[in-house]
This record gives C-alpha cells, sequence and structure tokens, in this order.
C-alpha cells in the first residue's frame, strides 16, 4: 500500500516506489510513502494563504 500526501487540499501519491514504513516490533512493511512530484510551491502558497490564517483565528488551547 503506497500512502498519498495532503497537500494544497487535495490528496497526491507521490512518485516513484517510495520509502517503505516499517513495524518497530516486527520489522515487516506496512506502507510506502513518496513525496516525490509532490508541488511544494503550491503547498508552501497554500500554507501561506489560507493554513496560516485559519491557525492564527484559534486560541492557543484550540492549536493545542
Amino acid at each position: 500500500m503506497k500512502l498519498a500526501n495532503y497537500v494544497a487540499d487535495k490528496w497526491v501519491e507521490g512518485s516513484g516506489p517510495g520509502t517503505p514504513l516499517v513495524d518497530p516490533v516486527t520489522g515487516d512493511e506496512l506502507a510506502r510513502i513518496s513525496s516525490g512530484g509532490a508541488d511544494l510551491k503550491a503547498a508552501l502558497d497554500f500554507a501561506r494563504t489560507q493554513g496560516g490564517p485559519a491557525l492564527r483565528q484559534l486560541t492557543y488551547g484550540l492549536r493545542g
């Protein structure tokens, strides 16, 4: 199973084979993850225009 990334308000599957995520007890591979091909410029823009303002509207307790 390959996990998707939530980037700029949408789910995007990374390119390539990805990095295995393993169970620390058994060593079994649980999933793979890759950020290859993710639009990091769009992610940063979304964080600046959407995420930051939304977080600043919350109180310290709500953000925690």
